[in-house]
């Protein structure tokens, strides 16, 4: 036995180690899936989805009267992120320097 077949076996081992643990077992691919549990009612809301729902166009008045707009941006760390209730990131403040 020479002493470059040494690693190599080690290598083969370690192969056949790796491939052998993330194989499936036979317990797996036989396993029911678990019971769904029963649906809870979900609370209702306050806010009338309805209304939100709306298009608003062309309405500065609107917009005026109800305080209200709307931003459409990305949910980045750059742009628009929520970070311990606090909203943070370059379109907030775009949007709060629009809105003043």
């Amino acid at each position: 036995m020479s002493l470059t077949s040494t690693p190599t076996r080690y290598v083969l081992l370690a192969a056949l180690v790796g491939t052998l643990a993330c194989a499936p077992t036979a317990t797996h691919a036989q396993a029911k899936p678990p019971a769904k549990a029963e649906a809870k009612p979900a609370k209702t809301l306050t806010i009338d989805l309805t209304e939100i729902q709306k298009p608003w166009t062309g309405d500065l008045d609107g917009m005026i009267k109800r305080h209200t707009i709307r931003v459409l941006t990305v949910y980045s760390k750059t742009f628009y992120t929520v970070d311990k209730g606090v909203q943070r990131g370059a379109a907030f403040d775009a949007g709060r320097l629009f809105v003043e």
